[in-house]
């Protein structure tokens, strides 16, 4: 873990711009990119931490109540700015656990793609083994990748 710690670090300082944790549960993933949050935040920066799964069911009742007020996929598409953000530090935690629809992987891969392209600071963690993580995904972040070892410690 100690190549993750010292990436995650480096995201949390500004000098890296990803760190891309795969690795098996319980093993401080969550931990080293929670703590990189909060030196970016330290440094009067933005920063944002969601679990997929729980991100994309805040984006479904976003569009939903943007449907209800009459501005449906603009409300989606105003999230999606917001987090697309280079300036704030957005930690993806437990990738690959969410519900795999194609709307899903869309708005995902939207806001990753826009962050990699802006080099806009961003930590994953998964769990997943990383030939079920898409190759688009994989290969945008090789340069942050870390595949983490470790004994499950909760």
């Amino acid at each position: 873990m100690k190549e993750a710690a010292e990436l995650c670090m480096k995201v949390g300082t500004g000098e890296e711009p990803f760190a891309f944790l795969l690795g098996p549960p319980g093993n401080g993933k969550t931990h080293l990119a929670i703590a990189a949050l909060h030196m970016w935040v330290e440094r009067n920066q933005g920063g944002r931490f969601w679990r997929v799964p729980d991100f994309l069911s805040f984006m479904r009742g976003e569009l939903a109540k943007g449907i209800e007020r009459g501005y449906g996929a603009a409300a989606t598409d105003e999230i999606i700015a917001t987090y697309c953000d280079p300036e704030l530090l957005l930690v993806f935690d437990d990738y690959g656990t969410q519900k795999e629809t194609e709307w899903a992987s869309e708005q995902m891969y939207r806001i990753l793609d826009e962050r990699t392209e802006s080099l806009a600071p961003t930590i994953i963690t998964s769990n997943s083994l990383p030939e079920a993580i898409s190759q688009r995904l994989r290969s945008r972040f090789r340069r942050g990748y870390v595949a983490c070892a470790g004994k499950d410690l909760r």
